[in-house]
């Protein structure tokens, strides 16, 4: 398979230690209007420091949104290939849509020895999924939300 064509998926960093991850464009691949694309998202660093993770994000967004059937299918194959105990979406970018969600759920259904995480702001599109079945018992899925600014009308100051 063609490089331009193949996902890379991590197999960790130094933040994560050796977990298995594959990511997408920050900003480009997240809900429209959040907070931290304005500046607060702790992957836009990445993105300006680590010219081939920008790369590699870039080309994994473009697969998952032209290829999704390829996208999923290489992450799959990685995973029965390499039997990781965990297992991270996105430590760059977010769910694009329900079907995006219901490929991450059928893979964490068929590998029930690891251990699914994903952080995300995308809870439309959970909640939609959530409308039509239940999510599998190996996937975490941990909504993640900026807080009001100290100081801003409604915050608590905390």
């Amino acid at each position: 398979m063609q490089s331009n064509k193949r996902v890379t998926i991590s197999r960790g960093n130094r933040k994560l230690g050796a977990i298995m991850n594959v990511s997408t464009e920050p900003v480009r691949c997240c809900p429209n209007g959040i907070p931290c694309a304005k500046g607060g998202c702790y992957a836009l660093k990445s993105l300006r420091l680590y010219p081939q993770a920008r790369k590699a994000w870039a080309k994994n967004a473009r697969i998952a949104r032209t290829n999704p059937r390829s996208y999923f299918s290489q992450i799959a194959n990685s995973i029965a290939d390499r039997r990781p105990t965990h297992f991270r979406w996105h430590v760059a970018g977010d769910i694009l849509n329900v079907d995006y969600l219901r490929q991450m759920c059928s893979i964490a259904a068929h590998h029930p020895r690891t251990q699914f995480l994903v952080f995300t702001k995308a809870f439309d599109i959970v909640n939609a999924y959530e409308n039509t079945g239940a999510l599998p018992r190996n996937l975490a899925v941990i909504f993640s939300a900026w807080p009001p600014r100290f100081g801003q009308e409604g915050s608590s100051g905390l």
